[in-house]
This record gives C-alpha cells, structure tokens and sequence, in this order.
C-alpha cells in the first residue's frame, strides 16, 4: 500500500475582498511569492498567479493558495505566505479559512477496501445496489480547535487505478478575529500531521 499526498491548500474567505490588489508587483515586492511566475491574470474581479511551486487565486470573496509541488519545504511556506497576507490586509473582515488536503491511498491489495468501513448494513446496500456496488463515506469530527470533515471514495474513471481511493480531509476553526487566523495557521504542521496519520492508518 502506498499513500501521497495528493493536494494540498489554504483558503481565506473575506467580506468585500479586493482583488485588484493582489498585482505582480505587490506580490512580489512584498515577498508573498518569491519563485518567478509563470502566469498571471489581473482585472478588477480576479487575480489568478501560478509560479512553479505554487498557484494562487483571488476574487470579491475568497483567496486560495494551492500548492502545485508538495514537498516539506513548500508545506512549511503554505502558512508562512498565507501569514504575511493577512498580516498586510488584516483590515479585512476575514469570516472563515479553511486547511485543505487530498491523499491517494493505492496499491491496495483487497479490493472494495472502504466497504466494510463505511457500510453498516451490507445486505441492505446489496440489495438495492448490487452486490458490485462502490462504497465512500464523509466524516465529521473535531480536532484542537478545528471543525474537520473526512470524505473517501474509490477512483472510478481510471482501470489502472481501481484499487486506489483518495482522502479528502478539510479543517476549519471558529474564525472571531485577526488573532484567531494567526493561532490556526500556527496549527498548520499539527494538522497536516494529523491529516497524514489518519490516511495512513486507516487501512491497517
């Protein structure tokens, strides 16, 4: 069995965001993205910036910073950048941030692998869907200060992967202030540990 983390991001969600803020120059000069970029789309409604390590999206609503090469070293910066941009907007009124991440769980020997997790009554699922049928499964759970919901599911659109599933996990926390964003991206590593013990336990 073999567990990657697949994606991995950060997402602010804010009142009254302004994207057209968010230009090449400001990025840079403010050292949020030092890598060159590679693209860049700048208007009054969006910013959408990808360097080769990292992809960043900015609309009226919502900042996302995904990262497109994941590694301990850009893991370590996801929270740093996020950090320094609250920092220099924190006028923002920011209502929510979420940690988001997806591991691929493959090379699994038992096929149908989440059917005896997630299915309480096999008979009945059966039944009605076929002794065939794939199972996935969301979870709801709290972690230090973090709401969390856990989603798995088979791969379907893929033969070469059908013993494989990915794990999508997303930790929220009770977004009050400035402060309370500083405290959960200090949590960051925390979480991200937890994220990777749960997707490499669960099989066992």
């Amino acid at each position: 069995m073999k567990v990657t983390q697949y994606q991995a991001n950060i997402t602010l969600v804010a009142y009254n965001h302004n994207p057209s803020i968010v230009s090449k120059d400001w990025l840079l000069r403010n050292e949020i993205i030092t890598e060159a970029l590679v693209d860049f789309t700048h208007s009054p409604l969006f910013s959408s910036v990808k360097s080769e390590s990292f992809s960043l999206f900015v609309d009226q609503q919502r900042l996302q910073l995904e990262l497109n090469a994941i590694n301990e070293d850009t893991l370590s910066q996801l929270p740093y950048m996020i950090n320094k941009y609250v920092t220099l907007l924190s006028e923002i009124p920011y209502q929510a941030i979420g940690f988001n991440s997806i591991w691929r769980i493959s090379d699994i020997d038992t096929p149908n692998i989440l059917r005896p997790i997630f299915s309480g009554n096999r008979n009945l699922l059966s039944s009605v869907f076929g002794k065939d049928h794939k199972i996935g499964g969301i979870v709801w759970f709290d972690y230090d200060m973090f709401q969390a919901q856990f989603t798995a599911n088979h791969i379907l659109d893929n033969d070469m992967l059908e013993n494989t599933i990915d794990v999508n996990f997303n930790y929220q926390p009770q977004i009050k202030s400035v402060d309370d964003l500083y405290k959960s991206l200090a949590r960051f590593e925390l979480v991200t540990e937890h994220a990777s013990n749960i997707a490499h336990n669960l099989l066992e």
